[in-house]
């Protein structure tokens, strides 16, 4: 997203309009739970959870980059999950959004375009992935990873591609995600739990 700053109105009214139930953002730039324009992103009878950068200052344009948050309707209570593993490159968020009758594991991501895809990336994405893959409820993994998914000849699109058929995951997101014309922003669930439907609308949310 780069920045909520200046986009609260936006995120809001799509949230509304859309009548999205669930909206994972990355890049919200936010320093702290208390950011105004992350708050304002929340319609009313909506609630945030998040995770500010922890070295977030204004100086500083590494820390910029980051922040993720999960905007979640308030028919749902939710429950932050806490890894046992702390990723070095890539942010993440997870919690568990429970209804009267259902419950599903959300986790949003965001690995920064400035760092390497390294081996040490997925070292850390395959430990988080493999404790996501634990819960019993379905699970939806959502965010900006900044791989080429749809590019097959990609060495590392072709090892991301692994690691989720080897834990049993599906990537849904089929179309661009970014004006070059690469799929980076995606949506992972169980093989037998994906949406019926995934589609990129022009702001670039995946619906």
């Amino acid at each position: 997203m780069r920045s909520v700053a200046g986009k609260s109105i936006t995120v809001s009214d799509t949230i509304e309009t859309k009548f999205l139930d669930v909206l994972a953002v990355t890049e919200t730039w936010h320093c702290a739970r208390e950011d105004l324009a992350l708050r304002r992103c929340a319609p009313a009878g909506y609630s945030i959870v998040d995770a500010a950068r922890q070295d977030a200052r204004p100086s500083s344009t590494a820390a910029r980059d980051g922040g993720v948050a999960l905007i979640h309707s308030n028919r749902f209570t939710s429950k932050r999950l806490v890894f046992g593993v702390k990723p070095t490159t890539f942010e993440v968020l997870g919690c568990t959004l429970r209804s009267a009758s259902a419950a599903a594991v959300y986790v949003v991501i965001y690995r920064p375009s400035t760092l390497s895809l390294s081996d040490t990336f997925f070292d850390e994405l395959t430990c988080s992935l493999e404790i996501v893959a634990t819960f019993r409820n379905p699970i939806v993994i959502a965010g900006d990873f900044n791989v080429h998914a749809n590019n097959i000849n990609d060495r590392h699109a072709r090892r991301f591609a692994a690691l989720l058929e080897s834990l049993d995951l599906h990537q849904t997101v089929q179309q661009p995600t970014h004006r070059d014309g690469n799929t980076l922003d995606l949506v992972i669930t169980r093989a037998e739990n994906q949406p019926k439907s995934c589609v990129v609308d022009h702001t670039g949310y995946c619906i």
